[in-house]
């Protein structure tokens, strides 16, 4: 009985640690209107390219008290490698980055640096390069 139990129990845990980690390394799109994530994708090497090349291409911080808009959509990509980021706002190492896109304003990218602070950062790259490389394509 505890031989049984204990297998049924290492299972249990072993699916819940694969879902985990399955979960962790999806790229989701969720909407801001309708709270939810509306697409959900598995990183690869263009995703992450596309991600690193938008990170790279930060012009200056968000300074808005609430810098998520009541409209549009957030990206979530998770790198599978950390990736350094090093600009006159943050230099810290980087597991992923939440894009904010919205007809508001300009598309900006939020990272948690490794103090657990969260950084909101516009820039100067295309967003529908990501958008092309997730095979997204955002409603009119």
């Amino acid at each position: 009985m505890n031989k049984t139990f204990l297998i049924v129990l290492t299972l249990f845990f072993s699916l819940v640690f694969v879902q985990s980690a399955t979960a962790a390394s999806a790229v989701e799109v969720f909407t801001i209107e309708k709270e939810e994530v509306v697409y959900s994708t598995s990183i690869n090497k263009r995703i992450e390219s596309e991600t690193t090349k938008l990170l790279n291409e930060a012009k200056g911080l968000v300074t808005k008290i609430d810098p998520i808009p009541k409209t549009g959509y957030l990206i979530k990509v998770p790198l599978t490698e950390s990736f350094s980021l090093n600009n006159p706002w943050i230099k810290s190492s980087i597991n992923q980055a939440i894009f904010v896109i919205t007809d508001e304003d300009s598309p900006s990218f939020m990272v948690i640096n490794e103090k657990n602070q969260s950084i909101f950062l516009y820039f100067d790259g295309d967003i529908n390069s990501l958008l092309q490389a997730i095979d997204f394509s955002i409603p009119s």
